[in-house]
């Protein structure tokens, strides 16, 4: 199972949330991002899906990659030295 795998917070979340990296040990990206979302359940609850218990409205990013993008999702099964970086969507308004 890989180690220490890192997990950064960026943009307006990490203002919100009050971390900006941590790591944790798993073996997919679901994993890893359950870990985050029991340690800091408080500050995510407006983020959190009160029936699944997972993210809504926040982007999960591994290696810079969107996790939809992936083959295996959040099974993606990941490496020692993986980054996963959790952001809001940015939403630009047209004209």
């Amino acid at each position: 199972m890989p180690k220490n795998i890192k997990v950064q917070v960026i943009g307006p979340l990490k203002e919100e949330i009050g971390v900006y990296e941590t790591s944790y040990d798993g073996k997919t990206i679901k994993e890893v991002v359950n870990q985050f979302i029991n340690d800091y359940r408080d500050k995510l609850k407006k983020y959190v899906d009160a029936t699944t218990g997972s993210l809504k409205y926040i982007m999960i990013i591994l290696n810079n990659k969107h996790y939809l993008m992936l083959e295996d999702r959040l099974e993606t099964v990941l490496k020692p030295d993986d980054c996963i970086k959790l952001a809001l969507p940015v939403g630009g308004g047209g004209g």
